[in-house]
């Protein structure tokens, strides 16, 4: 994985595998049908250019 691709087309879904809130989170969003990009950062490490990219997104500082 490199730089953050995006789309307009699909949710991309950063998530951790254990934390119910994020099972539940991703349980409605494909119950909604939407086309889902699931990304479970405990099996794929961002790297530091990733979480830049990722905190600037959401307008937070790392």
């Amino acid at each position: 994985m490199g730089e953050i691709a995006t789309s307009n087309r699909q949710i991309t879904l950063y998530y951790s595998s254990k934390p119910s809130r994020a099972k539940q989170t991703l349980a409605y969003a494909k119950a909604e049908g939407l086309p889902i990009l699931e990304i479970d950062i405990l099996k794929n490490k961002l790297t530091g250019t990733q979480l830049l990219e990722l905190a600037a997104k959401l307008n937070m500082e790392i």
